[in-house]
């Protein structure tokens, strides 16, 4: 499962929320957790620090892998700490059991 979904408006000065591309191996166990890391970054792509609480809305949605694939997540709210550059989302990967 491999997704980026980033849109950035030019020439802003505005941080950045995105998305590391990420991709998982299913394999023949019932299940495992693998984590999604959301960084903040500036207009090149570098992490920058938060000065404030930054939260986001994030869920899964179907594209390459079925809902039987991994555990479905709702529309849940995350959170960058203010002095942090990132925040991690649990996945939980089903296997073929």
């Amino acid at each position: 499962m491999s997704q980026n979904c980033v849109e950035q408006v030019e020439n802003s000065s505005l941080p950045i929320v995105q998305l590391n591309s990420a991709t998982f191996v299913e394999g023949n166990t019932a299940e495992n957790t693998q984590q999604l890391i959301i960084n903040l970054v500036d207009d090149d792509g570098e992490a920058i620090l938060s000065t404030q609480n930054i939260s986001f809305i994030y869920s899964t949605v179907d594209i390459s892998a079925a809902n039987l694939d991994y555990e479905f997540i709702a529309t849940q709210t995350a959170v960058i700490e203010s002095g942090e550059s990132f925040a991690a989302i649990d996945l939980t990967i089903i296997g073929d059991v």
